[in-house]
């Protein structure tokens, strides 16, 4: 019987799951539960231990329940060295049926209480796992290297950050329903073996048989699981694109692209599913009437093989009858666990890539305060993006930003200028040659107190989804209202905050949708301005706007002028002239510097050769 669906391979090995994976997959989440839990994993496991010994010795009290009913004097009082499976290990000693019934309702009681309680305390230790999982992949994304967040899809962060996390919460209820059931039929194996040890092993023998049995389908879950996790990828990656390009995909009328793409994810996904649950189903099946030949052998060698007496034999056929379902139970628990365990992985690999990839978190002993009183120095710096074919972003760069004053990056898209004013803010490490302030170098141990001096803001302005003070409190989360307006006043801000119905308090929107491009970028500044930065850095923030807000964020410069220094990267000439140094480059080199109007005439003159000659 082929039990693979068609459209899954061959083997786990084909979907980068062998069993070797798992099973190391299977030891790391047990110690990674172990680490986060501490003393409390072991705590479960021995719960799971002590609900399963009840569980069985209240069976166990069945036995002189029987003997007890089955007598026929009226006195329903036995010795219990009487019954052959308690014998040599009990003593001899008399029992009523009211005790014998006294003790299973309190066993029956002890155990109802006791599962409710293993059941909250289960509940709360895998909670705190999932949480502490999902805290440690967002500590190292946020603690990673801005290249290295940059490289990555936003939409798989957040499908690691969200989905995965929640399965890796029914992996680990899966595991512990696993361990439990696991215990369980360990302590029904002993019940059983001091009844009858022939008949005991040989449905043990049966049972094993049975479980390996079930093997291909085990298999098939592991390959569906790692299916589905790259489905859900898959299908999150492209809403995540829908809804960040919702507004372009209108304007195009390309809804139906992504339409197309989320219906043929949708239907692989119905068909994947579709297939895994026909085969399971017919594991289930062929389980079911497995089980039922089982329990014909088992009464047959109990009563006539090995003469089993009936009290026991109605002991021993409650245990299978209560075994049998557990079987199928571990093998279903089994096939659930495969299937969530890939987004395990998932999360695990992308955790350690993220923490490999860690700023250096190696401070100085006493944090810089940069002044910044002389200036900003680059020397011989070159930059490589790490990506495979990629060139130097950046060739050689030597320059001087003077403090207090504004200088103007020019040139053409792809010449280097973001890049360069993204080592100049320090966000990224130069490859070779070195970047001073003051005479400082700035490296991996006063990097970030360097960037707690900078300011910048960009032509694709990020707001949160909340009120404009929300926003200005999150660049400064101690700012007084007089902060605020003198922020928003520099910004040129405050005039057109005051009309809005709500004030400070109007909500701006997704990334600020509610309000206009040149009004975004205003606020964006006051963000900026309010954290008084040494350094400020404008990456192309105008060349969106209408020359009509582009003239109040130059007023917003010459405010600045002379207090904070500023790099501004532009194209408009409007922006540039408010410069008093301006740097020009090309194919990640520098290729002239000086005022502009000076650069303007040169270049003037160099097109009027290109158009005589």
């Amino acid at each position: 019987m082929n039990i693979a669906p068609s459209n899954l391979p061959d083997s786990a090995d084909s979907l980068g799951m062998s069993r070797k994976q798992i099973a190391a997959q299977i030891r790391l989440l047990m110690a990674h539960i172990g680490r986060i839990s501490g003393a409390r994993f072991w705590m479960a496991l021995t719960l799971l231990l002590f609900g399963s010994l009840t569980e069985g010795i209240s069976i166990f009290l069945l036995i002189p329940l029987l003997h007890i009913m089955s007598q026929t004097d009226g006195a329903f009082v036995m010795q219990l060295g009487q019954i052959d499976a308690f014998s040599g290990w009990l003593p001899n000693i008399a029992v009523s049926l009211p005790v014998i019934l006294a003790l299973l309702i309190g066993l029956v009681t002890l155990q109802a209480f006791f599962v409710r309680w293993k059941s909250i305390y289960l509940a709360r230790m895998l909670i705190d796992f999932l949480n502490q999982t999902r805290i440690e992949l967002f500590d190292a994304i946020a603690r990673a290297r801005w290249e290295k967040v940059a490289q990555s899809r936003k939409s798989e962060l957040e499908h690691a950050l969200t989905a995965d996390i929640e399965k890796i919460q029914a992996c680990g209820f899966f595991l512990l329903n696993i361990c439990q059931t696991l215990v369980v039929m360990a302590v029904y194996a002993v019940l059983c073996l001091l009844i009858s040890v022939p008949t005991t092993l040989i449905v043990m023998v049966v049972g094993a048989i049975l479980y390996a049995g079930l093997s291909p389908f085990r298999v098939n879950a592991a390959k569906f699981g790692v299916l589905t996790t790259g489905n859900r990828k898959e299908q999150y990656r492209t809403i995540s694109d829908f809804l960040s390009g919702i507004k372009m995909a209108k304007m195009l009328n390309g809804e139906r692209f992504y339409f197309d793409l989320l219906d043929q994810n949708l239907t692989r996904i119905a068909k994947d599913n579709t297939a895994y649950v026909n085969q399971s189903s017919i594991g289930a099946a062929a389980f079911q009437i497995a089980s039922a030949v089982g329990l014909a052998v088992f009464a047959y060698v109990s009563l006539v093989v090995f003469r089993v007496s009936m009290m026991e034999f109605l002991v021993l056929l409650v245990i299978f009858v209560r075994v049998t379902p557990r079987l199928l139970s571990l093998h279903t628990q089994v096939q659930q666990f495969l299937v969530s365990l890939p987004a395990y992985g998932s999360v695990l690999t992308l955790t350690r890539d993220f923490a490999e990839e860690k700023e250096p978190a190696k401070e100085t002993p006493v944090p810089i305060s940069f002044k910044l009183q002389k200036g900003i120095t680059l020397t011989h710096v070159s930059y490589c993006h790490e990506m495979a074919g990629r060139d130097f972003a950046l060739r050689d760069i030597s320059l001087e930003i003077p403090a207090g004053k504004v200088t103007a990056l020019i040139g053409p898209s792809g010449a280097g200028k973001s890049t360069l004013a993204d080592i100049i803010a320090g966000l990224i490490e130069v490859t070779s040659g070195t970047m001073s302030v003051d005479g400082v170098v700035i490296g991996s141990d006063n990097q970030r107190a360097w960037r707690s001096h900078v300011a910048i803001v960009h032509q694709d302005v990020f707001l949160l989804h909340d009120t404009i003070r929300a926003n200005l409190l999150f660049s400064k989360p101690d700012a007084d209202d007089a902060e605020i307006s003198t922020a928003l006043d520099i910004a040129q801000a405050l005039k057109f905050t005051k009309h809005l119905p709500l004030g400070l308090d109007t909500i701006v929107g997704e990334r600020g949708g509610l309000l206009s491009g040149g009004e975004r970028q205003r606020i964006a500044i006051a963000c900026a301005v309010l954290r008084k930065p040494k350094l400020l850095v404008l990456d192309e923030a105008t060349s969106a706007l209408d020359w009509v807000n582009q003239a109040l964020i130059a007023e917003t410069i010459e405010k600045l002028r002379g207090e904070t220094t500023i790099l501004t990267i532009d194209h408009g000439d409007a922006m540039i002239a408010h410069a008093d140094h301006v740097i020009a480059m090309e194919e990640g080199r520098l290729v002239d510097s000086g005022k502009y109007s000076n650069l303007r005439k040169k270049r003037k003159q160099n097109l009027s050769k290109v158009i005589a000659g």
